[in-house]
């Protein structure tokens, strides 16, 4: 018999807990995996510093819901910019064009459908520094992972992870 202390561990993902993705200008924790929902959606948490954008991207077959916890963020979805605050939620549905930013910082949490994401961050943070730098390589990585980065402005410049 399971006690109710195993049983927590297992199914609950306490503040702090959960593999953690940490780049210059943000934090993604895994809080529910892909392997836990069997591939049907995943969870996680991103603490976004101020001054973080995306690049424009993409995704061709997820789903990608943002509920905002604490701060605000600016959505563009396929051109129309929306500055969503805390309690606000997006969905975007695939194939929607998107990037998203925030001027003061930013807390919330992301589902992602079908899951798999997971595994580009785990990717991501396998590169040396050097490969990251070589748009090729993250174009096929990102491409792996169902997103699609989208030429972006001249002068146009992504502040956090390689999505952003």
């Amino acid at each position: 018999m399971t006690s109710q202390s195993e049983k927590t561990n297992k199914y609950v993902s306490s503040p702090g807990e959960g593999t953690a993705f940490v780049h210059e200008f943000n934090e993604v924790r895994v809080k529910v995996t892909a392997e836990q929902t069997g591939g049907l959606f995943e969870i996680f948490e991103e603490n976004c510093r101020p001054g973080f954008q995306s690049r424009t991207h993409y995704h061709s077959r997820n789903h990608q819901t943002f509920h905002i916890i604490e701060g605000e963020a600016r959505f563009v979805l396929d051109g129309e910019a929306s500055n969503v605050a805390a309690g606000g939620t997006v969905h975007i549905p695939p194939g929607v064009v998107h990037q998203i930013s925030s001027e003061q910082g930013v807390r919330m949490l992301q589902i992602y459908t079908p899951g798999g994401i997971e595994a580009m961050f785990e990717e991501i943070d396998s590169l040396p520094k050097e490969e990251l730098k070589n748009p090729e390589v993250t174009k096929a990585l990102l491409r792996k992972h169902d997103t699609v980065m989208v030429k972006e402005q001249a002068g146009a410049q992504a502040k956090g992870t390689v999505l952003g």
